[in-house]
């Protein structure tokens, strides 16, 4: 769906009687351009019958992983190979399951697409994850798999040493299980992946037909370069600077090489990026525009989860069309939110929050 269809589609949710001489002026387009793109929504299945009849549109549909986090974070310096005292916390996370989390706590309908064990853990999972307001039908259940385990170990200032993610489980997200959903995925605003997704499920994902505008995670740099075959679909990527160096070819070490790099994720068709910088801050491009922010002043509780919290605020940015400055705002603000927090999740995370927080440092 194009931007100016998901107008039109906003439109006429408001008002299914509109006109398309009222919904050209609303717009500031003519009758006869509302008109195709009516036409263009109802060929493709978002608009059924007279008087703007709408199939039920989910605003985001999320593929990718879903599993238990282990972390444990010391409260002393340690010397390696040493037991030393800290806090162990057991919660749902994987980068699609915990973006769709950040999704509904944003105001946004969400369907997750993923695979657990049929065990504890999974049933922890997905308990957690519906009651957050993500729907988990989309979910499968495995009695021959035990469910994907991310293991976190952090050092006393709260930066990552080192994770271990045991994510087998992740290979049954197979061409034949999308294959079930193809309609919700047509269907849908918005589509996010992430590159836990297997290459052979990839391929077949972006053989699919009018597919919405999809927004990717890189999850990991040894995942990244699953998704360099199809840039040119993505509308917006999220990597940090490590995996956006590794897709591009090069480190990426000084604003100069970040402005290079962008423009080749142009070339290659990708839209919107967004490049997380850690402590320096993002730096996104889009549409000739390109924003060096530096990092909000906070105090920081734990990494983990920052980067889902930002690809949420991006996606909720998207669907209330947000210009590009206040997009990357909201989603830095998302971002800001997770890292306060000791858990992966913020439970505080909402529309009216971040907008408050962004007004107060204004």
């Amino acid at each position: 769906m194009t931007k100016r269809e998901q107008q039109v589609l906003s439109a006429i949710r408001q008002n299914p009687l509109i006109s398309q001489k009222a919904l050209g002026e609303q717009l500031g387009i003519s009758r006869e351009a509302a008109a195709n793109h009516i036409m263009n929504l109802t060929r493709k299945g978002f608009i059924r019958g007279k008087g703007y009849l709408l199939n039920e549109l989910l605003d985001v549909m999320v593929i990718g992983g879903c599993t238990l986090d282990i972390q444990g974070i010391p409260k002393i310096p340690g010397l390696p190979g040493d037991s030393i005292p800290g806090q162990i916390s057991m919660t749902p996370g994987g980068v699609g399951r915990n973006i769709a989390e950040n999704i509904a706590r944003l105001g946004h309908n969400v369907r997750l697409l993923s695979a657990v064990g049929r065990d504890e853990a999974g049933q922890q999972v997905l308990t957690a994850t519906a009651s957050a307001g993500v729907d988990t039908s989309s979910v499968e259940q495995l009695a021959d798999k035990p469910t994907p385990i991310y293991l976190s170990i952090l050092d006393n200032n709260h930066e990552l040493i080192q994770a271990i993610n045991d994510m087998a489980l992740i290979e049954q997200l197979s061409p034949e299980l999308l294959t079930l959903h193809t309609a919700a995925l047509q269907h849908c605003q918005t589509l996010v992946i992430d590159a836990n997704l297997p290459e052979k499920t990839l391929e077949h994902l972006f053989t699919i037909p009018n597919l919405p505008a999809i927004f990717a995670d890189c999850v990991s740099a040894s995942k990244a370069k699953r998704l360099n075959p199809w840039l040119h679909r993505i509308f917006c990527l999220k990597p940090n600077r490590m995996e956006a160096g590794l897709l591009w070819g090069k480190p990426v070490k000084s604003e100069v090489d970040l402005h290079e790099c962008a423009q080749w994720f142009h070339e290659q068709g990708v839209q919107q990026l967004v490049i997380s910088l850690g402590k320096e801050g993002v730096f996104a491009s889009y549409e000739q525009q390109q924003l060096l922010m530096p990092s909000p002043d906070i105090q920081t509780t734990s990494v983990a989860g920052a980067g889902d919290a930002m690809m949420a605020g991006l996606l909720h940015s998207y669907l209330q069309n947000f210009d590009f400055e206040q997009s990357i705002t909201t989603a830095q603000t998302c971002a800001a939110m997770a890292l306060e927090y000791h858990a992966t999740i913020n439970p505080e995370l909402t529309a009216e929050a971040i907008r408050k927080r962004i007004q107060s440092s204004m």
